[in-house]
């Protein structure tokens, strides 16, 4: 036992370094992207610039839309961050109060920054919403929104 045993390297074209996932055959760092984003070929810009980012979200803030609107740069945890704060802190609609301190997304999409799916609510609709699974419709007939 315990004889010499071939290392594998990573599948991934270009990529010399050995495998650390039997399951994959993925590098380290191609396994990691794999778990992220679903592909080990994933290119994310990590974070903008200030200016990017501040155009990003006056667009968002001024835009007419009913769809989401997903946010291009880096994340946190799922959600839309600047790179010191959560985007959807900054476009939720509402006013922000001692009970209502969640920014909370109606379309239960992390990724979406649009004002028209982001409320400030408090911790209690917020856990109910995840409970429920009910719909954007819902969730803002409850809220009247």
């Amino acid at each position: 036992m315990g004889g010499d045993q071939e290392s594998m390297t990573c599948p991934v074209k270009d990529c010399e370094k050995d495998t650390v996932n039997k399951r994959t055959g993925f590098c380290l760092y191609h396994y990691n992207k794999f778990i992220r984003h679903g592909d080990p070929l994933h290119k994310t810009k990590k974070y903008a610039t200030k200016i990017e980012i501040s155009e990003f979200i006056e667009a968002a803030l001024c835009s007419d839309t009913d769809n989401c609107i997903e946010w291009p740069f880096g994340l946190c945890a799922g959600y839309a961050w600047t790179g010191t704060e959560y985007v959807h802190r900054i476009v939720a609609s509402g006013e922000k109060s001692v009970i209502n301190t969640d920014a909370a997304h109606l379309c239960d999409n992390k990724k979406c920054i649009n004002p028209k799916h982001v409320v400030w609510s408090s911790k209690a609709d917020n856990i109910l919403d995840r409970i429920l699974e009910d719909s954007m419709i819902e969730r803002k007939e409850r809220r009247n929104v």
